[in-house]
C-alpha cells in the first residue's frame, strides 16, 4: 500500500502516511472500532501523502482485545478499489450515453435472452408496452403483456431469426 519496508511503516501513525484532514472516512472508521468497540466494513477515500494522490480501499477493521476485553488496538485489511471505482463510473457513464441515444431513435429496440427474458428495452418499447424500462426489463414477455400478444412478439422474434441464421 504504500510502497515501503516493514520497517518504514511498523511504529508509525497514520498522519504519516495520509493527510487526514482529506481522509475523513479513515478516522471515523478508526474511532468506531476503539471506541465503540465494533467491527467496521467500510468504504474509505484516502489521500496518500507519498503518492499526492487519492485511493479509495475497502476495509475490514476489527478491535483487538487483553484477557480482560479492554480494546488495545485494532488490525484491519485494506483492499485498494480505486481502479474499480474508476471503471464502474466510467461504464455507468457509458451506459447512460447509449441509454440516450438508443431512446431518441425512432425504432423499438429491446434484446431477450434465450428463455424469452428482457435484457433491454429502449423508451420506445417501454411506451409501447404501457410500462416503464425497469418494470420490463428482467422479465418475460408473458409478465408484462397480455398472452397473446406476448406469444405475438415471439413469433415475430422466432422469424428474425430464421431470418438472420439464413444470411
Amino acid at each position: 500500500m504504500f510502497d515501503k519496508e516493514l520497517i518504514e511503516v511498523i511504529g508509525f501513525d497514520d498522519s504519516h502516511f495520509f493527510d487526514l484532514t482529506l481522509s475523513q472516512q479513515l478516522r471515523e472508521n478508526d474511532q468506531q472500532v476503539m471506541i465503540i468497540n465494533i467491527i467496521v466494513e467500510n468504504e474509505e477515500i484516502n489521500y496518500l501523502k507519498e503518492i499526492q494522490a487519492v485511493r479509495i480501499y475497502k476495509v475490514i477493521k476489527k478491535p483487538l482485545h487483553d484477557v480482560y476485553g479492554k480494546v488495545i488496538g485494532m488490525c484491519g485489511i485494506s483492499t485498494d478499489i480505486t481502479e474499480e471505482k474508476y471503471l464502474h463510473k466510467k461504464l455507468k457513464a457509458q451506459k447512460q450515453l447509449l441509454d440516450t441515444m438508443l431512446d431518441n431513435v425512432d425504432a423499438y429496440i429491446y434484446m431477450k435472452d434465450s428463455e424469452r427474458t428482457f435484457k433491454y428495452v429502449n423508451s420506445k418499447v417501454a411506451e409501447l408496452f404501457g410500462s416503464t424500462v425497469t418494470n420490463i426489463v428482467g422479465k418475460k414477455g408473458t409478465e408484462v403483456l397480455p398472452i397473446e400478444v406476448a406469444e405475438h412478439f415471439n413469433q415475430s422474434d422466432q422469424k428474425s431469426l430464421i431470418l438472420i441464421k439464413n444470411k
